[in-house]
């Protein structure tokens, strides 16, 4: 009776979680996973290859424990390690299954007996243990440095402690030679539920207890063990990172470390559905696409599959009874599942699938607030346009995509020519400054008193953004009685414009850290470092690019392009002059940034950072996805009616952005 409900309690569960899923594959998009899935191409073998890796280095770790006169080959231990995996895979169970079934296979018959159990016990705690040193490292560091809010932080708290735990009582166990272990059993024993299920022979933990403490006793054997542990964990990391770039996301080597140390624990013990769950749930707690993080779930039951096939050809030197058995059942149902997969992915071929590059879809819903409704009107060849939730009282930020019928690097080109790229009816005058800057690059600009009047400029009182030092400049050194006053005002501001920039380029004098010619003085450069250390798209779309704006000439970024340009623009009642770095990023196999910064504006902005990312459609060559970020600050913004104000700007942001898109989209699609 008691085995019948048993029955009908794991047949419930299962259920339970084949529909969750299914609810989970259907909620982020058959065709979105799909489409995730295939992407991998011929990067699959190589993250088989990475996993084959790691169980290899795992096999020479369990060599270690063996004696060396009872050591099957190599060979037959990767065999036994890989069939393992398979049975994990299989049932769903991870290594709550997978870990036995090793054990039981290396102490068959034919083979090592309790040696074996030992043997396969103490690889498991070492490994066990030098995952959880990992943990403990990468959580901590987590919870001591990094930004991360939210329920990851629950996690990294609940990983850094257990595994903190778990090391200590595994040292203890090890170095104290006291019988932890069997008197851990014993408790175990007596727990209720899972006590009277749990079938423990003493010998074999004291057998265990024994290997351990005769391996301690070998200082050098002790050490290789160690290193070949380090090296499983450290190609687990690369599995994950060439996992994930394989979709086309952009990772760093430590946020694959991070998303291996934050998935670890949903790997221990595997079910039908939870897992995938799991994977989707940390995935967006690390503000990554729940997809990516569902399919790789399915990538690593899928390798594991894969490999348990590899191992059933390897040769073997002794035909074992249990091996053979398991490796039947291994490669029926791995011959099975592989086929209803391929099947899956090939009769997805028909559906419609996201023509997004994942980067760029993640960029686009994580950072950019673009929901999933403007996802499938951006695919539908709609412009989609909306304003950014401010990162301080002063900002506006508005963002906007659209598809584009049209060559990718042709764009690139014209964007390069910025010159030409720029004109339009409100920019009335442009140029480029030379490298390094001179006087001369400013030859081109005129100005009048219709783009400032700095006749009467004092401090909290000027026309336009000017420091301290040059308003007292100025006053002293123009005689306004004069009929080239004017002129005179003009050569001054175009000094100090030149000089700022040369500052900026090359680290020289005159930078200008605060404009006083308000009643509250203007910060630009604390503003603008501000919005670039908000702007978490830029490393996600390439990392290094970030510090890299922040001080160019400090943080190179190789291969990348760096100009500045300034115009004379028309806005609202008054003309005004400004000056914009531009980072052009080396063009990806599938997309191409650009970056702008202010580097100084005559009215009406603090600081400015804009990010231009046209990024290749799948599937479609003759098309690209053409995005453009915006974020300023501006004082203006603040005090009374700033509510009204902000009102006016972001209408007039999101107008402006509309049609700067729509030209572009038609300058590039002309044929």
């Amino acid at each position: 009776m008691r085995s019948r409900d048993s029955d009908v309690v794991r047949a419930a569960a299962l259920l339970g979680g084949s529909v969750l899923l299914a609810a989970l594959f259907v909620r982020l998009g058959p065709a979105r996973i799909l489409s995730l899935l295939t992407s991998l191409g011929w990067n699959f073998p190589v993250i088989v290859v990475l996993f084959a890796a790691h169980e290899l280095v795992r096999t020479l770790a369990l060599r270690c424990w063996l004696p060396a006169d009872r050591r099957p080959p190599l060979t037959e231990l990767f065999r036994i390690r890989l069939l393992g995996e398979g049975a994990g895979a299989l049932t769903r169970t991870g290594a709550l299954a997978a870990e036995p079934a090793r054990a039981w296979l290396l102490a068959n018959p034919g083979g090592q007996g309790a040696i074996g159990y030992s043997a396969a016990a103490g690889e498991l705690m070492a490994n066990s243990a030098t995952s959880a040193a990992v943990n403990v490292a990468v959580a901590g560091g987590v919870l001591m440095t990094s930004a991360l809010k939210g329920p990851v932080v629950v996690l990294a708290h609940v990983l850094c402690w257990s595994s903190l735990v778990y090391l200590s009582a595994i040292i203890g166990v090890v170095v104290s030679r006291v019988p932890i272990l069997d008197a851990c059993a014993h408790a175990a024993a007596r727990l209720p539920v899972v006590g009277r299920r749990l079938r423990i022979d003493p010998s074999k933990l004291r057998d265990v207890e024994a290997t351990a403490a005769a391996l301690m006793a070998r200082r050098p054997t002790l050490a290789r063990l160690l290193l070949l542990e380090i090296s499983a964990q450290v190609i687990l990391v690369c599995e994950v990172y060439w996992s994930i770039r394989s979709m086309g996301v952009a990772l760093s080597g430590r946020s694959a470390l991070l998303i291996e140390v934050m998935t670890r624990a949903l790997t221990i013990v595997e079910f039908v559905g939870a897992t995938e769950v799991g994977f989707a749930v940390v995935f967006a707690w690390l503000g990554l696409p729940a997809a990516i993080g569902f399919t790789l779930s399915l990538v690593k039951t899928l390798r594991s599959l894969t490999a348990a096939g590899f191992a059933i050809g390897l040769p073997t030197d002794a035909e074992r009874p249990r091996a053979r058995l398991v490796a039947k059942i291994v490669s029926g149902a791995t011959t099975t599942m592989l086929a209803l997969a391929t099947a899956a992915v090939l009769g997805a071929a028909g559906q419609p699938v996201s023509d997004l590059q994942p980067e760029l879809e993640a960029v686009l819903s994580r950072d950019l607030h673009f929901s999933p409704a403007d996802l499938v009107d951006l695919q539908h060849s709609k412009l989609v346009k909306h304003t950014l939730p401010p990162a301080a009282l002063e900002e506006v930020g508005v963002v906007g995509a659209v598809r584009v019928r049209g060559s990718r690097a042709r764009f690139m080109a014209a964007y390069r020519d910025i010159i030409a790229f720029r004109k339009s009816a409100a920019v009335l005058e442009i140029g480029r400054f030379s490298d390094p800057p001179t006087s001369s690059d400013l030859d081109a600009l005129t100005t009048s008193r219709d783009d400032f009047d700095l006749r009467g400029c004092r401090i909290a009182g000027c026309d336009i953004r000017l420091p301290e030092i040059e308003i007292r400049r100025i006053a002293a050194g123009v005689d306004w009685r004069r009929p080239d006053a004017d002129r005179q005002a003009s050569a001054f501001f175009k000094q100090m414009v030149v000089a700022h920039v040369r500052s900026y380029v090359t680290g020289a004098p005159g930078l200008i850290a605060q404009y006083d010619d308000g009643r509250t003085p203007v910060l630009p450069v604390i503003a603008g470092e501000d919005l670039i250390r908000t702007s978490g798209y830029l490393d996600a779309l390439q990392p290094g690019l970030a510090a890299h704006i922040s001080c160019f000439r400090s943080n190179p970024l190789e291969g990348a392009e760096d100009f500045l340009y300034w115009t004379k623009e028309k806005l609202a009642l008054a003309p005004f002059i400004s000056v914009t770095h531009v980072t052009i990023v080396p063009s990806g196999a599938h997309q191409s940034l650009a970056t702008s910064r202010d580097v100084y504006s005559s009215r009406y902005i603090d600081a400015s950072l804009s990010m231009t990312i046209a990024s290749d459609t799948i599937g479609d060559s003759q098309s690209f996805y053409l995005a453009y970020v915006n974020r300023s600050r501006a004082s203006a913004l603040r005090g009374p009616m700033a509510g009204l104000r902000r009102s006016i700007v972001e209408r007039k942001a999101r107008a402006a952005l509309d049609s700067n898109l729509r030209e572009i989209k038609a300058r590039v699609e002309v044929r």
